[in-house]
């Protein structure tokens, strides 16, 4: 290989394929290995009340029925590291579950925003209260606007995809 001097494989490629082809390459390797659905929630921190408020708000392209072994829906929070404070949505029904319901974390100083995430998991909820996590997803509160209210999609994945 001579520098300027195109080889066989650029030549029969050309660079514009080969540039297509790893940035498809590295776009694939940013996908989670299985989808879950979508837990659109709303998250809001007030820092003169030190409490966050979470407002599960619905789930969609959630797994069909076949692959869950249930139409009925949960979704669990809890506040990490320290498992202190964690939540239940009501059980819903159906392929696209609204759950609109809004749960406050409390003793949450400003200056410790940063350590905490919440984990939100989706459970499909079969007869005699038997549940089956479909997916999770972890929100660093670090990434949150104090005292501003945002609206997020968040992506579930298995529970291997964590990091």
């Amino acid at each position: 290989y001579e520098e300027g001097v195109m080889s066989d494989s650029t030549a029969v490629l050309g660079t514009e394929g080969l540039e297509q082809g790893l940035s498809a390459v590295a776009a694939k390797q940013n996908e989670p290995i299985s989808k879950c659905g979508n837990l659109d929630v709303k998250v809001a921190y007030s820092t003169g009340a030190q409490k966050l408020e979470v407002t599960v708000l619905s789930a969609h392209d959630i797994p069909a029925k076949q692959r869950s072994g249930a139409n009925t829906w949960q979704v669990h929070l809890v506040l990490l590291p320290t498992k202190r404070q964690r939540f239940k949505t009501s059980v819903q029904n159906g392929e696209t579950p609204v759950f609109q319901e809004s749960f406050r974390f409390s003793a949450l100083e400003p200056g410790e925003l940063s350590t905490y995430a919440l984990r939100f998991r989706l459970y499909a909820v079969r007869s005699m209260n038997r549940e089956r996590m479909m997916g999770e997803k972890l929100l660093y509160l670090s990434k949150l606007s104090p005292d501003l209210s945002t609206e997020l999609s968040l992506l579930l994945e298995p529970r291997c995809n964590i990091s």
